[in-house]
């Protein structure tokens, strides 16, 4: 009886000595995993999943996926957004700066190039990184930390959310304060152009992008969420109101499982909806005070959500559910914990988010 195992690879048997899988029509040794990335399949380390949890008082942190146990911290002046690459790395929007750490959350480095609070950051499958501030500007910062371009979209714009369209090289960003309108921009030199300008006033706190680069906008203080294509078409059969008609949607994600999510602010949860309609799949409520402030949605569709309330509060944490809404932890590090958006590896599904 032969000792080893035996498996037909694109018709000739081979042994064994490692796995295989069929990557896109080509049969690849499976040392890795691998995820389809704006249409190219590209490699993707096997690693635990990661939880990248930005938190406005001290610090920021990494969390372990599968317990909710604290990996690493990093003191912080207050950062209220984070993006995560394949990898492992993590882009923090810290203060005016954005900070890159590697897994074990040793600083890369630092970019100081930002005038006014970064609010949003995002990154892509080339490791280039793109933030926007409260001051209207857009950046695009190279792998290295370099800044490649900028662009002002404008003296009353505040940047408030990005998205990547990878295959087409294309950014998106939502804006607020005084305008409420989305701006596609271009990779290779950042020029834009408004697509959207919503004719409600208020704030475009998040924006998401599916596979199809449809978009995907969450409001602030009308409790939305709106559909449009990737040219500015407003969706009229998918159904907006998810927070009530004060609530804000504070952050909005499109899992690899094709569904989207959304932390709600004033329902104090995590909404689970089919993104053709917006429909309801399932929500997720904290049961205390705190309010909805992010979401993020891994691989295997494990959703984490993160509950803010001002002050010492033991609603202050973060609660990890499985792909039905049921609740696998909670994590909280102390009471006054303020979290807001999060991310988790590998971070990019197909177009982005």
């Amino acid at each position: 009886m032969a000792t080893e195992k035996y498996v037909n690879i694109g018709g000739v048997w081979k042994a064994v000595s490692s796995e295989y899988a069929n990557i896109g029509g080509v049969w690849k040794n499976a040392t890795t995993n691998y995820a389809n990335i704006g249409g190219a399949w590209k490699p993707v380390p096997i690693v635990g999943a990661l939880l990248f949890v930005p938190e406005t008082t001290t610090r920021f942190y990494q969390l372990d996926t599968t317990a909710g146990a604290d990996n690493w911290h990093e003191n912080t002046v207050g950062s209220i957004a984070v993006a995560c690459d394949s990898d492992g790395n993590s882009y923090w929007a810290n203060g005016t700066d954005v900070t890159k750490c590697d897994t074990d959350g040793n600083v890369d480095w630092t970019f100081t190039g930002h005038t006014s609070t970064v609010t949003s950051v995002c990154v892509d499958a080339d490791g280039d990184v793109y933030s926007g501030d409260a001051g209207g500007t857009v950046k695009r910062i190279l792998s290295s930390g370099n800044q490649e371009w900028s662009q002002n979209l404008g003296v009353n714009y505040s940047v408030y959310g990005l998205a990547v369209d990878y295959s087409a090289s294309i950014i998106y960003a939502s804006t607020g304060n005084a305008e409420f309108e989305v701006h596609r921009l271009l990779k290779v030199n950042g020029n834009h152009a408004r697509i959207y300008y919503s004719p409600i006033e208020a704030d475009i706190l998040t924006i998401a992008i599916d596979e199809s680069a449809s978009l995907y906008l969450g409001f602030a203080d009308i409790g939305i969420v709106r559909k449009i294509s990737n040219a500015g078409y407003v969706y009229p059969t998918f159904t907006e109101d998810m927070d009530g008609a004060s609530g804000s949607v504070t952050q909005v994600v499109v899992g690899h499982d094709g569904y989207g999510y959304a932390a709600l602010k004033d329902t104090k949860a995590i909404r689970k909806f089919d993104l053709s309609d917006g429909s309801e799949v399932w929500i997720e409520t904290i049961g205390g005070t705190a309010a909805g402030a992010g979401v993020a949605v891994d691989t295997l569709g494990n959703v984490y959500g993160a509950f803010r309330k001002a002050g010492n509060s033991v609603d202050n944490q973060i609660r990890s559910v499985n792909s039905s809404g049921n609740t696998r932890w909670n994590w909280s590090p102390y009471v006054s914990a303020q979290f807001y958006k999060m991310a988790v590896t590998p971070g990019l599904k197909s177009a982005g988010f």
